[in-house]
């Protein structure tokens, strides 16, 4: 029976040290752990409170790298300066120009830039965002912090789960990297990852006037540049329904809107600065972008002057997350970021979302108050949050690119997607491909322009409004008459709405049943097509997605380490299926494609894990509620040994051969746990294994590796534990010999082959394609020269349980009355508890009790002093 597989990706296990090298630096994302190279053209620098000007530009001056400083390199919040850097400088003199900033008395802190996509350069903080996995994970947190001395912890204001650790450095925010990535892996949390500054282009390309607006109703005529009649949004004829509702709120979060434009002002509501300056949500001179996107999603309409927004009757929630520098590009922040997109919805009341920015790298945080918006807004009902896909003519850029969003492309007003080619003649395109949901004009809009001299034209508007930054806008107004008609919708009602109701223009193929896009037929170049604000506001008044029933009688088939497979009865009117997934007591889903049949695999789950899964019906009107949730517990609570597991979907570990051991397997969706088959090896011996692969798709490279646990401390770290290296196609067998050594030790231990088409494996790995098997050995034989049970017979250290979970108990012998002194090290060799004892009894054997609930999963090394005698072992905490 053939199943269909979803890959999840939201949870990671530990991997490597966060610094690759000198001029890389990585730290976990949603995506997985991403490379940022080290920026050669500027710093940040952080002055401390009170230095003068003259004394900042002295210091410049002194470093003789940076060029001479000048008003605007200085940032308006939180009081921070770009230093450009001289030119064919190379990442060894940036560090070091940084560290030289760094010990001058008059800088807090001074780090170089590092790049994302090219366009994009990020600036660490020195401040570690952390969401956790329940409330009371809190005091575990707490005491890891304390015990590592990395920095204060703090609640967000917006949402109690996040926390932010000003971490302590000792020469620069990097190092906050590798703190970030140490909490990461370390279980107790649900993520962990640097806050930082950006540095980003706003998405727009710069290049009575109603009769101007082409995207609200093209006539084709000189005025509209001789577009193609029609090919606009219907909003003309959508307004002869609604022109939206005064109850429906749309958040513009950007750089700030003018509160004083005079089409703007009867529909602004209060509204937040995020960046701490203060301005109710009100933009700089220079900073135009915000207020050209609030009038195109609801400038006042009927009074006489300027423009219509789509939804002119609705209000504006104006809130700011960035600024203009002196060179024109947008300064933001991360936790900036994040807090508005959950206090729009908490304190703004906003129903609708608009975000007309993009560029990061995937940012957990920024994911979690997105999924907070589309789960808690709008009274449970969830708010619709929207995303320019981003002017690069490339891939969508994040946020646009994440699931929850809607990411909206740009259409040129001969109704194709915005490219360098298009009819319009400008040199920029809208982001197309996987991610794409839906696209709307966005070449030469007419718009509200600030009220200064800062604006893009002189006066209180512009023509010349572009990038998906204006598309953004239009999609949100489209989303607010649905609203306004039928404010009980959902948002992934309102969303099915909106994507299922755009017009197929362009002439590109639009093909159903696309992964991720359950909602209609779908095109890499505009997604679902062109929106249709007509078309989608009669659905709304048409209920939607009602009358689909979701599917009953979901039953959980099977539950391994590290997937589970489950099915369900069909529903009476489905043509497809839809699944969501996520951990028990976290508030983000990840959903699957549709498929039209009653069964799913979801993989590369964590072990030891409880999840809930729903589905849902998807008809031919629309989409059903999602089911009530089936509870699947992942296998593998009690194995002291590292998780490993990846996704091979297309290869996998077909068969493995070992003496007695003899195992065709077949696809395992990433790992299986076979240790109750054994092969008896004797030591010094050689032993032939045979490993032979298996695929469903096309010729590829396979490298496999073997471990075997000889000393039988529950890793595969020790030398000469890796007993095979081979490397075959994903169809041949390979074979290889293993010698066990004299020195293992007798008895049953673990034996752990993995395969992988991206390259030779490590032991510990998770993600990418790879499958991992483990299987039992039982080593038997004399040892030649060791003697392998023997023990400091002054001490006899022995610890039970081992391993262990909430406390163990330690034991050993004592001569005498003496103190003694208990330390426990992380496998970094660093320092995390010492415990000071005084035996009170006579001699003979001693035990002390230590309590472990507060450390993550792991192994560790316990060493005990007793005067001059000192003995280590390993400790696994499951």
């Amino acid at each position: 029976m053939r199943h269909t597989v979803l890959f999840f990706i939201l949870f990671f296990i530990p991997l490597s040290s966060a610094i690759a090298q000198e001029s890389s630096f990585s730290f976990y994302t949603p995506v997985g752990k991403l490379n940022f190279p080290l920026s050669t053209d500027k710093v940040m620098i952080q002055f401390v409170e009170g230095v003068s000007y003259n004394d900042k530009a002295a210091l410049l001056k002194r470093t003789s790298v940076l060029q001479p400083l000048d008003s605007s390199m200085l940032l308006s919040s939180p009081g921070l300066a770009v230093g450009i850097l001289i030119p064919n400088m190379d990442a060894d003199k940036v560090i070091k120009a940084t560290k030289q900033l760094c010990k001058s008395e008059q800088v807090a802190f001074a780090v170089p830039f590092l790049r994302y996509r090219q366009s994009t350069e990020i600036a660490l903080s020195g401040e570690i965002n952390i969401r956790l996995r329940t409330q009371k994970g809190i005091n575990h947190l707490r005491k890891y912090c304390g015990r590592l001395q990395l920095g204060d912890l703090s609640q967000n204001e917006y949402d109690p789960m996040v926390y932010h650790l000003e971490f302590r450095w000792k020469h620069s925010p990097l190092e906050a990297i590798e703190a970030a990535n140490s909490l990461h892996q370390s279980g107790l949390v649900q993520f962990a990852e640097p806050a930082y500054y950006l540095s980003l282009k706003p998405f727009t390309t710069n290049d009575p006037l109603l009769n101007y607006q082409w995207g609200l109703h093209n006539t084709g005529s000189a005025t509209q540049y001789y577009g193609i009649p029609g090919a606009d949004i219907s909003a003309f004829e959508a307004w002869n329904i609604t022109t939206g509702s005064p109850n429906i709120k749309i958040a513009i979060i950007d750089e700030g809107v003018d509160l004083y434009h005079p089409d703007l002002i009867p529909n602004l509501v209060g509204g937040f600065d995020a960046t701490g300056l203060g301005s109710n949500g009100h933009a700089n001179s220079t900073d135009a972008h915000g207020t050209a996107c609030a009038g195109i999603a609801a400038a006042a309409g009927n009074n006489g002057i300027g423009i219509a927004g789509i939804a002119y009757s609705s209000k504006i929630v104006p809130i700011r997350i960035a600024y203009q520098d002196g060179q024109g590009e947008w300064v933001t922040y991360t936790t900036w970021q994040a807090n508005a997109l959950n206090w729009a919805w908490q304190n703004g009341d906003a129903d609708i979302l608009s975000n007309s920015w993009g560029g990061s790298a995937p940012n957990f945080f920024i994911e979690s108050a997105i999924d907070n918006a589309l789960n808690y807004g709008r009274g449970g009902l969830g708010c619709p949050v929207l995303f320019s896909a981003g002017n690069e003519n490339s891939t969508v850029t994040f946020p646009a690119s994440y699931n929850g969003a809607i990411a909206v492309g740009a259409t040129s007003y001969c109704d194709e997607r915005k490219s360098p080619f298009s009819c319009d003649g400008e040199d920029w395109g809208s982001c197309y491909g996987l991610g794409l949901d839906v696209s709307a004009p966005g070449v030469k809009i007419m718009t509200t322009d600030i009220s200064s001299w800062g604006g893009y034209d002189w006066g209180d508007y512009t023509g010349i409004f572009n990038g998906t930054s204006s598309a953004c806008p239009a999609a949100a107004g489209t989303m607010a008459l649905i609203l306004s008609v039928n404010p009980s919708l959902t948002a992934n009602q309102a969303r099915q709405i909106l994507e299922s109701t755009c017009d197929k223009t362009g002439g590109y193929l639009y093909q159903e049943n696309t992964p991720w896009q359950p909602n209609g037929s779908w095109s890499s170049e505009l997604g679902y097509g062109r929106i249709n604000a007509y078309q989608a506001v009669l659905a709304a008044l048409n209920g939607g997605g009602s009358g689909c029933e979701p599917p009953s009688n979901i039953q959980v088939t099977n539950s391994a380490y590290s997937h589970c497979q489950l099915n369900w009865s069909a529903a009476p009117s489905a043509t497809a299926y839809q699944t969501r997934i996520r951990a028990t007591g976290n508030s983000e889903w990840v959903e699957s494609p549709s498929y039209n049949i009653a069964e799913i695999t979801w993989a590369n789950l964590t072990p030891c894990a409880q999840y809930e899964v729903q589905v849902r019906s998807v008809c031919n009107n629309g989409q059903s509620n999602y089911s009530e949730s089936a509870i699947v517990n992942t296998k593998g609570c009690n194995d002291p040994y590292c998780y490993s597991y990846g996704l091979a979907w297309n290869d996998w570990i077909e068969k493995v051969n070992l003496n007695n051991i003899d195992m065709v397997s077949g696809q395992d969706y990433g790992y299986a746990n076979f240790t109750h088959l054994n092969a008896q090896i004797q030591k010094g011996s050689n032993t032939s294994i045979q490993l032979k692969a298996g695929t469903n798709g096309s010729f590829r490279n396979v490298y496999w590796r073997i471990w075997i646990d000889f000393n039988q401390d529950y890793d595969f770290d020790d030398a000469g534990e890796m007993v095979g290296q081979l490397e075959g196609s994903n169809s041949s067998t390979v074979n290889s010999v293993i010698f066990i050594p004299y020195h293992a030790l007798s008895g049953s231990t673990r034996m752990r082959v993995s395969m992988s088409t991206d390259g030779f494996p490590a032991a510990c790995e998770t993600g990418g394609n790879r499958e991992v098997e483990d299987y039992q050995v039982i080593i038997y034989g004399n040892s030649t020269n060791v003697d392998e049970a023997k023990t400091d017979g002054k001490m006899d250290l022995t610890i039970y349980p081992n391993p262990a979970s909430d406390h163990t108990t330690v034991s050993f012998n004592l001569s005498k009355k003496d103190n003694i002194n208990i330390t426990i090290f992380d496998m970094q060799g660093r320092l995390l508890e010492q415990v000071q004892h005084e035996v009170l009894g006579a001699a003979g054997t001693q035990t002390v009790k230590l309590d472990l609930a507060s450390y993550p999963k792991g192994v560790y090394m316990l060493k005990i002093g007793i005067g001059q005698q000192i003995m280590s072992k390993k400790m696994v905490i499951h």
